[in-house]
């Protein structure tokens, strides 16, 4: 139809009831990479557990695994510092970075297939494991950028562990069928889908700006303060905690039955599930520094019993 200011359509646009539930929010969108990551990590620690990762015996091994953690590690700890703060100003940093560590991990993952009963498995383990870490930090530094406001965070970061716990008991089934059908190669496939997935993913999390500026002296100080350096060194104990208690169920449980690890993997996901539902429940009844010294306690028991 014509009019005097020129051509109009016949109908406008009108919009439609319901749109709205199909446009994913930032967090969701950061939510659904974060699921397929954490599907990928549950899938290459089943994998492992059946391979030569943990074949061999802990004492002749223990050199090698010292090594390929020193070798795999000492790069991504000295360029580190260097990188992340210019990852942190530039547009869409984190988010590249993201996008680049979960490419990288579906590559290695690719490789991995056919090294399961080589020494060459090592290394790449690690270097897996390295590309975790790295996108965990990544992770971490674009969730206050996809939340609305401070208050947020407790929560935003319970639901992303609360997904990870959940993506355990969904990826068990296909990981079954996968083991019994192509053994450990073919839940390192998935473990590469998980992954190549998790990449497309990321792409559609929003570009945005952690910090436009170099921190000015008095927030370098803050950084240094004894508050972050308490939760630094608590996290780190975790960590180490962690790390201790998984390679010594995995070392302890490979000439066990297979549905013994499953069942490892789902009390630790039913850990997570646990976890992320208390912490905002606790976050409204406690300080963040008393629910850090008081589970930090509970972690620290936890491991000496174990």
């Amino acid at each position: 139809m014509s009019t005097p200011a020129g051509w109009e359509p016949l109908r406008k646009p009108t919009h439609r009831p319901g749109a709205d539930a199909f446009r994913l929010s930032p967090f969701s969108r950061l939510a659904r990479a974060h699921v397929l990551v954490a599907a990928g990590d549950a899938l290459v620690t089943f994998a492992l557990a059946n391979s030569l990762f943990f074949d061999l015996d802990p004492n002749d091994a223990r050199w090698k695994v010292f090594l390929y953690l020193a070798l795999t590690m000492a790069p991504l700890a000295l360029v580190a510092p260097f990188i992340g703060p210019v990852l942190d100003r530039s547009v869409g940093g984190r988010r590249w970075m993201i996008v680049a560590v979960n490419a990288g991990r579906a590559f290695v993952c690719l490789i991995m297939i056919d090294d399961l009963d080589g020494l060459l498995l090592f290394p790449e383990a690690f270097a897996v494991l390295a590309m975790g870490k790295a996108y965990a930090v990544s992770r971490s530094a674009v969730v206050p950028t996809v939340v609305r406001d401070d208050g947020e965070l407790v929560e935003a970061n319970s639901k992303l562990q609360l997904l990870s716990g959940l993506a355990v008991p969904l990826v068990a089934v296909p990981a079954g069928i996968a083991f019994a059908i192509a053994g450990s190669e073919g839940v390192m496939v998935l473990a590469v889908v998980a992954f190549a997935a998790a990449t497309l993913a990321a792409l559609r999390i929003p570009r945005t700006q952690v910090a436009e500026a170099p921190p000015t002296a008095a927030e370098a100080a803050e950084l240094r303060g004894a508050g972050v350096r308490l939760a630094a060194s608590a996290m780190g104990v975790v960590r180490g905690i962690v790390g201790f208690l998984t390679f010594l169920l995995l070392f302890d449980l490979r000439d066990g039955e297979t549905w013994m690890l499953g069942l490892v993997l789902l009390l630790t996901g039913a850990g997570a599930l646990l976890g992320s539902a208390l912490a905002p429940a606790l976050r409204r009844s406690f300080s963040e520094e008393r629910m850090l010294t008081t589970l930090l306690a509970v972690a620290v028991v936890g491991g000496l019993v174990a």
